[in-house]
């Protein structure tokens, strides 16, 4: 039988705060850093664009996408979208978050395949999390053991999956740092602040990986 002990709403709590805790802090760093202009002035769209044309993705387009944050590369329709403040913006955040979301990108163009894998993956991830979660907590409070572990199993497996996504993404800012360099956009400081941003953003990924865990109820 599960029970809602206080051992219980502990290891529910503990999680989810670390990620409204990295989450914080991925917003603070990106709003630090998008008050910075980038010295040369340029937009994300504009750096988003270059990298693209210079790794033979001309193919690729640029967009807008709505919303605060919302960056993400849409392989099947072959089209980097970017928030606005992205899109249009100077700041060296934007520049960092460009050409993270470009990363992804290259990863398809090479095949790399944590990338692959998560692609086929996140419709697993997504459900097993959203659906497990309510199988559990509704097995809690209908104190009907088979129902929460099974809420576990849908949990946990979506769980095992987490660490291909921190792989695709620690790619990602990797792939992005190096053409932000090499391609001469960024400085040294200006590198160590797109760091900051791609660091602070990745931490939100590991936190989320922690907070899709469910506890083990007692039977």
């Amino acid at each position: 039988m599960l029970d809602l002990d206080p051992r219980i709403v502990l290891l529910l709590a503990v999680p989810t705060l670390l990620l409204v805790a990295a989450r914080w802090r991925a917003l603070r760093t990106v709003a630090r850093y998008g008050r910075i202009p980038n010295r040369l002035g340029l937009t994300g769209r504009q750096v988003a664009r270059a990298i693209l044309d210079a790794n033979g993705l001309d193919d690729v387009s640029v967009d807008v996408a709505p919303g605060h944050l919302t960056d993400h590369y849409d392989a099947r329709r072959r089209t980097l979208c970017l928030s606005a403040p992205v899109f249009a913006g100077c700041s060296v955040a934007a520049l960092g978050i460009a050409a993270h979301e470009t990363g992804h990108a290259l990863q398809d163009r090479t095949g790399y395949l944590p990338r692959r894998a998560h692609v086929r993956l996140i419709p697993a991830i997504t459900v097993g999390s959203t659906s497990g979660w309510l199988m559990f907590l509704a097995g809690v409070i209908a104190r009907l053991g088979a129902l929460g572990w099974l809420g576990v199993a849908l949990v946990a497996a979506a769980a095992l999956l987490a660490p291909v996504t921190l792989s695709v993404e620690l790619d990602a800012s990797r792939r992005a740092l190096a053409m932000l360099t090499t391609m001469g956009f960024v400085d040294e400081a200006e590198a160590r602040q797109s760091r900051a941003v791609l660091n602070a953003a990745v931490l939100t990924y590991l936190a989320g990986s922690l907070a899709v865990l469910p506890p083990l109820p007692g039977v």
